[in-house]
């Protein structure tokens, strides 16, 4: 399970490339800066009455499913046949495309496990700020601890308070890392339409030139 996931974010790592050279882009930066606004997000946004998290859990939910259907359509599009007599420019382009739909493939598997485990920790955050039952579980779990550790009983309280922290630090930077990763789908795809599209035209012409 654990492999299976490291796969799939050293995939969607490898998308990060110059076009034109080839050249692996380096992306610390961008998680780097990710983290940071999470921290920010996490010490300035109110999340006690849970409504925010309710909205972006609803729009999530949402984009997961718009993802699957770009899978399934990847998935079960036919694969365009190599033809034959093309010239290069034609070939080039036909294998791009190829290599565009499977990184546009591992992108959204990518976006998938970084919105289900955002979508977890958001359930925990619901969970954690309700006023039922639920909440009444996480009242036993801080009075078992502050059992524990007696001769510390601010200590309890610190430890939650910076447990809460932490949660929320990591759901905001996967909400931002899902979020960026699904505008780069979306604008990846429309770019391998257009080109599809493109590239069809540009055969039919050449077609009609043989044919002419």
């Amino acid at each position: 399970m654990l492999s299976r996931a490291a796969k799939i974010v050293s995939d969607n790592n490898k998308t990060f490339y110059d076009y034109r050279t080839g050249k692996r882009q380096n992306i610390s930066w961008r998680i780097f800066l990710a983290i940071i606004v999470s921290v920010v997000l996490a010490l300035i946004v109110n999340s006690d009455d849970g409504t925010f998290v309710e909205a972006i859990i609803t729009l999530f939910a949402i984009l997961i499913g718009f993802s699957f259907s770009v899978m399934f359509y990847l998935v079960s599009a036919p694969q365009d046949a190599r033809e034959t007599g093309l010239s290069l420019e034609r070939q080039v382009m036909q294998a791009k495309l190829s290599d565009l739909s499977k990184e546009i493939f591992q992108n959204i598997s990518y976006f998938n496990l970084v919105s289900v485990i955002c979508l977890t920790i958001a359930i925990t955050i619901i969970m954690s700020v309700d006023r039922g039952r639920v909440a009444e579980y996480f009242s036993c779990i801080e009075e078992m601890l502050r059992g524990i550790i007696s001769i510390l009983p601010q200590t309890v309280g610190k430890i939650m308070l910076w447990a809460k922290f932490v949660q929320e630090s990591v759901f905001y930077f996967l909400m931002i890392e899902s979020a960026y990763t699904f505008s780069r789908v979306v604008i990846r795809v429309n770019y391998m339409f257009e080109e599809k599209l493109r590239l069809q035209s540009n055969l039919a012409t050449d077609a009609e030139s043989r044919a002419g």
